[in-house]
C-alpha cells in the first residue's frame, strides 16, 4: 500500500469514529430555460462524516466571515473534489461552499478543509 493510501484510510477511520454524519451535494449546472428564467441543476448526493468547527478569527477575511464554518473530510470517503458550487447540508440546515483547501502527501489528496455559509436560495 502506497503511503498516501495509508494516510487516507488514517483520516478515513478517524472522521468515522469522531465526526458526524452531513449530506455532501455535487451540484451540476444544466440548461438555462428561457421561459422560467432558472438554470437547471443535477444533485448528487454522498452521506459521509465530517469534522464541523467555527472558523477561526484568523481565517477571517475578503472571502470568509466570522460566522461561516469549517468542514473537514477525507478524500477515502469520496471520488472526487469537492467545488464551490457544491452545497452541504448538516442537522437540516444547508450551507453553500466558499472555498476548498487540502492537505496533500506526494501529490495526493488527503483531507479537504471546505468553508460553509448557511445558504439561502435567492427567491423572484
Amino acid at each position: 500500500m502506497s503511503k498516501f493510501k495509508g494516510f487516507r484510510q488514517a483520516s478515513s477511520n478517524i472522521l468515522r469514529a469522531f465526526g458526524g454524519s452531513i449530506t455532501y451535494q455535487q451540484i451540476a449546472t444544466g440548461i438555462y430555460n428561457s421561459s422560467t428564467g432558472t438554470i437547471s441543476e443535477t444533485i448528487t448526493e454522498h452521506t459521509i462524516k465530517g469534522f464541523l468547527e467555527n472558523v477561526k478569527r484568523s481565517e477571517v477575511d475578503e472571502l470568509l466571515q466570522q460566522n461561516d464554518k469549517k468542514l473537514t473530510i477525507t478524500r477515502g470517503d469520496i471520488d472526487f473534489e469537492p467545488t464551490p458550487s457544491d452545497r452541504v447540508v448538516i442537522t437540516g440546515v444547508t450551507y453553500s461552499v466558499i472555498a476548498v483547501d487540502k492537505d496533500m502527501v506526494e501529490g495526493q489528496d488527503i483531507n479537504y478543509f471546505i468553508y460553509l455559509r448557511a445558504w439561502e436560495k435567492l427567491k423572484l
